[in-house]
């Protein structure tokens, strides 16, 4: 078979090529990233107290949902936006059953938001998007995308969506969209497979919006959904009375003669005492169909009635909604995305001859891991921290052993010599194309399976290491000047090396170790997995002991930390996030767009959500040093 490159001979991928209406990926393809562009910005991080999770604005005014558990009424937030802006906000309701809750954003101006849906036609298969933060905010990251379907419009016994957008901690309140742009539901929690991720249905929202709005001190006169009159108002503190407090220049109110400081007394003859009160009335005109709304006020000692032309302010809603739902296609359900990935079966199987299943040695442990075969020349390129001594690649199902030609462990990358020349492979120079790039479907060849899909979920950045780092699973004295003193071996690395209290670690590798702190210094530079050499001393004896380093144990009891995650998997100069369902041994292969182009080389499964892939300059960097 001939090399594949970074630009594949281009063919058109169908979804379902043997059914009786086949349908193209390039239409759906199209609409993610119109629908990407739209919400984007309206995607917020909310933060406090150390703590980050989600939210999404959703209207003009500064509404923000986002998590009943994640919200405390009363409290201040920092809302964080895509476009740098940190505002203010205040918790107003949140309904624990339910798991939802409203913020509303202070001085408010110019602000972005999405048009809130209706969860009540959800169907099964219906494709479906989410925008949040997984994992708590990262600026130079941004949000994250990602793509998926309704797996239950609404489960029996949580009354839910279940979808198979990923989620995990700093995801709860974030937005799930339809591919019209509008929000359904709200990111609420997980379950332990991969399909398990439930959400809020948006109209709980709707059916609690009066009590989510109780603790407003600063109430709007419109729930997202009603024609926007152009007046803010709040209820006046100790009285039943509701006070205006700004009015839109040019609004609605405003040509209607309505003025700051009018107290609203009636609505339509029905007598007003409270900003809630206010919302129902106003509804129940929009209900009925009003033409306009009757508004008696209070100015002073005066009795005022004003006539609001509510047709005006529905007509100009109506529009702005046509303009958003033109195109049914795309929430409608599509069967085909129950197995996405073999729809790119084709694809698949021209990409996986650049792909190699490397096994290698490290301690006792036995070690694989994916490889990828580099155009016109005898080298593979793979993960360093689980590249260990002697490895070999099966090549026509026969074992080939393979040299280690250098390592990286900066990115952790391992570049390793066949004794033949490649005969397929990539090429790594360029970088993909930034544009168009959030919300692409993506393909990770597998060397002998079906691959992985996913979609390109954020822009590059650089993964700072916070997380990575070696474990030996013991407790240490206090400082000592003689080395690291053990003053107990739990478990873990040093147990299975034989290491014992009252051993006195003296040198890692080269490195010498002269007290605690320098153990510690090591350790937090050294990847998991790696093979070390420790000198210690017991007793008068100096003893030498290879020692396989693990993962710091996790002590979080969540379901997202339940899964296989890559030892190392943080600290890369540059990388893009998928939402590919990776194994930890199924990185160090390429990753490809639908249509063949190379992104990059998979690095890590960073968690639950987001794996990480090195973008193809960084890769192909290395490999120059050293080919």
């Amino acid at each position: 078979m001939s090399r594949l490159s970074t630009s594949l001979v281009a063919f058109l991928l169908l979804w379902g090529s043997t059914s009786a209406q086949d349908f193209e990926v390039d239409p759906l393809q199209q609409r993610i990233y119109s629908t990407v562009n739209q919400v984007w910005p309206s995607v917020v991080a909310i933060s406090s107290g150390g703590s980050t999770f989600s939210g999404v604005i959703i209207s003009p005014d500064g509404h923000v949902l986002s998590a009943g558990h994640a919200i405390n009424p009363g409290d201040s937030y920092r809302v964080l936006m895509s476009d740098g802006r940190r505002l203010r906000a205040k918790g107003l309701g949140a309904n624990g059953q339910h798991d939802c809750a409203l913020l509303q954003i202070e001085n408010v101006s110019s602000l972005p938001y999405s048009e809130m849906g209706d969860s009540s036609g959800l169907k099964t298969n219906q494709p479906c998007l989410s925008i949040s933060h997984p994992g708590g905010y990262d600026r130079s990251r941004g949000a994250v995308i990602r793509f998926g379907h309704i797996v239950r419009p609404l489960t029996n016994r949580s009354g839910m969506v279940q979808s198979t957008a990923l989620m995990e901690p700093g995801d709860s309140g974030g937005a799930l969209f339809d591919l019209n742009g509008q929000v359904i539901a709200i990111h609420s929690r997980i379950g332990a497979s991969m399909d398990r991720n439930y959400d809020v249905p948006i109209n709980k929202f709707r059916e609690y919006w009066d009590d989510l709005n109780e603790e407003n001190s600063l109430a709007i006169s419109r729930m997202p959904g009603l024609p926007k009159l152009g007046f803010r108002c709040e209820n006046v503190e100790n009285e039943k009375k509701v006070v205006v407090l700004s009015v839109q220049a040019g609004g609605v109110s405003a040509k209607a003669g309505m003025q700051v400081n009018d107290l609203v007394t009636a609505i339509d003859g029905s007598d007003v005492d409270s900003t809630n009160r206010l919302r129902k009335l106003l509804m129940a005109a929009l209900d009925r169909n009003a033409t306009h709304v009757d508004v008696r006020v209070q100015r002073g000692d005066q009795a005022i009635d004003l006539k609001l032309p509510y047709l005006e302010a529905k007509t100009s809603k109506a529009e702005n909604k046509e303009k958003q739902v033109v195109d049914q296609t795309f929430i409608r359900p599509i069967p085909e995305l129950r197995n996405f990935a073999s729809q790119f079966t084709r694809l698949e199987s021209n990409l996986d001859d650049n792909c190699a299943t490397i096994s290698s040695r490290s301690g006792e442990k036995q070690l694989t891991v994916w490889g990828t075969l580099v155009a016109d020349s005898d080298l593979i390129v793979s993960k360093n921290s689980r590249v260990g001594t002697k490895p070999v690649a099966k090549f026509a199902g026969k074992n080939v052993a393979l040299k280690v030609v250098a390592r990286d462990t900066a990115n952790d990358l391992v570049l390793l010599r066949r004794p033949t020349k490649n005969s397929t492979g990539v090429l790594w120079k360029n970088d993909p194309a930034k544009k168009e790039s959030l919300g692409r479907f993506l393909i990770s060849p597998s060397p002998s399976g079906k691959g992985r899909m996913s979609v390109w979920s954020s822009p590059a950045f650089q993964s700072r290491k916070r997380i990575s780092k070696g474990y030996l699973g013991v407790t240490l004295a206090s400082p000592d000047d003689r080395g690291a003193v053990l003053q107990e071996v739990d478990r873990g690395a040093a147990r299975e090396a034989g290491l014992k209290a009252a051993d006195v670690i003296i040198k890692m590798n080269s490195t010498p170790i002269r007290g605690r702190s320098d153990l510690l210094r090591f350790l937090s530079k050294t990847d998991p997995n790696n093979l070390i050499k420790v000198k210690i001393r017991r007793g008068e004896q100096e003893i030498e002991k290879d020692v396989t380093l693990g993962d710091p144990p996790s002590d979080s009891g969540h379901v997202a930390d339940r899964i296989d995650r890559s030892g190392r998997r943080d600290g890369f100069t540059k990388v893009i996030c998928h939402d590919a369902d990776l194994q930890p041994d199924e990185c160090g292969g390429p990753v490809y767009d639908w249509q063949g182009n190379l992104v990059g080389l998979n690095i890590a499964r960073n968690s639950r959500v987001r794996s990480y892939a090195l973008l193809p300059s960084v890769v192909w960097s290395f490999i120059q040093q050293h080919k």
